[in-house]
């Protein structure tokens, strides 16, 4: 019987999936970007005192501020008001993030 298990060399052979589109892999460059960036925000804030849930928003707002240069929702602007202090320990402020 024939076994159809994968060798070693089966591995070495180059990928037979096409290479993404140069749009596509900077498209998953930059969710991965935000997501890098939004779990070390997050840890920093959580590590400062903040909620973990409210945390978890204003990290989202900071990134998407700096990825995309989005300003924060009412809701987001609220927290990072209440939380302000919080952020400059964490080294987060950003100059225009309530403007």
């Amino acid at each position: 019987m024939t076994s159809m298990m994968a060798t070693p060399s089966s591995f070495d052979s180059p990928s037979i999936a096409p290479e993404l589109p140069q749009h596509l892999a900077a498209r998953m460059n930059i969710a991965n970007d935000f997501r890098d960036r939004g779990i070390t925000y997050w840890q920093k804030l959580v590590r400062e005192g903040v909620p973990k849930d409210e945390a978890r928003k204003i990290a989202s707002a900071i990134a998407k501020f700096e990825l995309f240069e989005k300003p924060p929702s009412q809701d987001q602007k609220q927290l990072i008001s209440q939380f302000s202090a919080f952020i400059c320990r964490a080294q987060l402020w950003r100059s225009d993030l309530l403007i």
